[in-house]
């Protein structure tokens, strides 16, 4: 080996050039599973799950080889298991947001907003399965930490809070869900505004929570607003879980005024609007 200052500076150029070459297909394969992440989330806002899940599982199985794909990954496993959710596949959304959870806690840590949302995730997908009572537990561990965290008006800490009704409300506790529902559906108003989906999804847990403890000329205001904030928003604005929220609300006739006029007409094979994966037949709208 040339040890003189004319060899090392050689030497030294030679690791530079072979370290850009190496640099140079690993940038092109990163930004190419994002564009494809991209691609995959846009074609699942569509509502063309099929698509969604091609380009997801190529950028899952393409950044195994990366070395440093943690981020990317996390998007992929994220989005991926959100298109198992939309097409029913609840077993295979839960094992891809546990991994999406596992990677998070070594990037970020526990007490980070990636993991309060990661874990609501999951939850989520646990109400769909049936296993409210774990997704409760989880969601009220979430919650609190959120809060202590973010703040108690924190968008994160809201869903936290809005999802833990939920889980009550399947577990036949809705009486003690319509305070925490009251006060998050007030918080989202103002934090997302009234036509966010997630206001509106609030408002529809509300509304359900109220009808099931016989309340029910204040659930049909409640109902009634909600429906007039989805059908004053523009079809171009809506993706696929607004457009089913809509969809499924309009089927409930009992609960619609005339004086709403023509609304899309909906079977009751819909998915339900609380975001439990199930038909809105077999959950909300059981008679």
């Amino acid at each position: 080996m040339d040890a003189s200052p004319g060899g090392r500076i050689a030497g030294s150029c030679a690791v530079i050039v072979a370290a850009t070459i190496i640099h140079i297909p690993i940038q092109k394969a990163r930004s190419h599973a994002l564009l494809l992440t991209e691609r995959g989330d846009t074609a699942r806002w569509l509502g063309d799950l099929a698509a969604a899940e091609k380009d997801l599982q190529k950028v899952i199985e393409r950044t195994s080889d990366l070395i440093d794909p943690v981020p990317v990954r996390l998007n992929a496993l994220n989005n991926l298991a959100l298109v198992y959710h939309n097409a029913h596949r609840f077993a295979e959304a839960e094992l891809l947001h546990r991994e999406e959870l596992s990677l998070s806690r070594k990037l970020y840590g526990d007490d980070h907003e990636e993991i309060f949302v990661s874990s609501i995730n999951l939850a989520m997908v646990l109400n769909s399965l049936e296993r409210a009572s774990e997704a409760r537990e989880l969601l009220d561990d979430i919650a609190k930490r959120s809060e202590r965290l973010l703040g108690a008006k924190h968008p994160t800490t809201l869903l936290a809070l809005s999802e833990y009704a939920h889980s009550s409300i399947l577990l036949s506790r809705a009486q003690e869900a319509i305070p925490i529902l009251e006060r998050t559906l007030a918080s989202e108003s103002d934090v997302r505004g009234e036509r966010h989906y997630y206001t509106m999804r609030t408002a529809f847990l509300l509304f359900r929570a109220l009808l099931l403890c016989g309340r029910r000329e204040t659930a049909r205001k409640v109902f009634e607003h909600c429906l007039r904030q989805l059908f004053s928003l523009p079809d171009t604005t809506l993706d696929q879980t607004t457009r089913e929220l809509r969809t499924a609300l309009s089927t409930m006739v009992e609960f619609r005024e005339p004086s709403l006029g023509e609304q899309p007409k909906a079977g009751r094979n819909n998915p339900c609007p609380c975001g439990s994966g199930k038909k809105f037949k077999r959950c909300c709208g059981r008679s």
